[in-house]
């Protein structure tokens, strides 16, 4: 990434997703971000491929509301066997920030990729899901589906309340961060943490603005 020369310009993507992100398409996903299976290492290998045989040079896994791609990735790339990454990587988290005066609001946040996995983790402790007051967690979002009206399940799968990876798909789809815990997590990496949202965010930059000044 070193040069000699003048201004230059390098292609990165600051927005992908993995396996692990309940917005998939690929005809697998991530079953666990600790390999356990032979199923998850070759997708994770195949994700190393694809990101070597990409243009950018750099990339940040931008999940919904999990950085269990990144670790993933990580875990895969220790161990025996793994394909070798020739690509800058940062793990990223997307979050839907909820405000009761404006839009929706999607934001997303690159983190260094030097922070260790409890780093990561205590990052996303720190985030609230707005209706439930609870830590962001896999558990946290089943339960905020269980705790939904029936109106609001209404056109959701039948065993959305017996199956929880159906029940976890749901939430992502619908679930708040709360402001305020979303500037905690930030403001407690000390700069290790950069926020920024996307150009066509619901409510754009305007309602971004908005909502940091009112909640400062």
């Amino acid at each position: 990434m070193k040069s000699s020369r003048g201004s230059e310009w390098h292609i990165w993507d600051f927005h992908i997703h993995t396996p692990a992100s309940f917005e998939w398409s690929g005809s697998q996903k991530l079953i666990n971000p600790n390999l356990e299976s032979l199923q998850d290492q070759k997708l994770v290998d195949e994700m190393i491929e694809a990101l070597n045989n990409a243009e950018p040079e750099v990339f940040v896994l931008m999940d919904y509301f999990t950085f269990d791609g990144w670790f993933a990735l990580q875990n895969r790339l220790k161990q025996p066997g793994s394909k070798t990454l020739n690509k800058v990587i940062f793990p990223g988290i997307e979050l839907r920030l909820a405000s009761h005066k404006t839009p929706r609001l999607n934001a997303h946040v690159v983190l260094d990729n030097q922070l260790s996995k409890t780093k990561l983790d205590n990052f996303k402790s720190l985030l609230i899901v707005d209706s439930i007051n609870q830590q962001l967690s896999d558990e946290s979002l089943v339960d905020y589906v269980r705790k939904l009206p029936s109106h609001e399940l209404q056109g959701a799968p039948k065993n959305i309340l017996q199956d929880d990876k159906v029940a976890l798909k749901f939430a992502c789809e619908k679930v708040e961060i709360t402001t305020e815990s979303w500037k905690h997590a930030i403001e407690s990496m000390n700069g290790r943490a950069i926020p920024y949202l996307a150009w066509s965010s619901h409510g754009g930059l305007t309602v971004f603005v908005n909502i940091v000044v009112t909640h400062i």
